[in-house]
């Protein structure tokens, strides 16, 4: 998941908002949760957003948030979350990025800290249909070939 502010649109809320309650509105409900993100890069530009995936976790039913292998922009980790081999605010080092052009690549350039940090999965195929090693995957989208 990425977030890049552009002459249209302002980066300012977060990527992602985790939370196992039904909204806002009354009366509010509670479900189990179970959320694993896996080989996922969370991203965005500037700093206008201090927490790009905040978690709310409310009552007392079942809650699972893992994190393996993943890259996040963040001061810490998400709350109420388990973590496994995580890099945290290193840039990933996406191929092409012009907010004015506009141009979004999300394939990874040569040097991303998150190529072959992947942990191996029952996913065959990148984005483009191209094949992942069965050793260790890159981080995102795209598999660096």
């Amino acid at each position: 998941m990425a977030s890049y502010s552009s002459n249209y649109l302002l980066h300012k809320d977060p990527l992602v908002a985790i939370s196992n309650n039904t909204g806002q509105t009354a009366p509010v409900q509670f479900a189990d949760l179970r959320a694993i993100f896996r080989n996922s890069i969370f991203w965005s530009d500037g700093g206008a957003v201090e927490d790009e995936m905040p978690v709310s976790k409310q009552g007392t039913n079942a809650f699972l948030l893992r994190f393996d292998n993943c890259l996040i922009k963040g001061k810490a980790d998400p709350a109420s979350s388990t973590t496994m081999n995580m890099i945290r605010n290193q840039d990933p080092l996406f191929d092409s990025i012009d907010v004015s052009k506009p141009v979004f690549n999300f394939r990874l350039k040569t040097n991303s800290p998150a190529l072959n940090k992947g942990v191996a999965t029952s996913t065959t195929l990148d984005l483009n249909g191209l094949p992942r090693p069965v050793g260790i995957p890159d981080l995102g989208a795209y598999e660096k070939q």
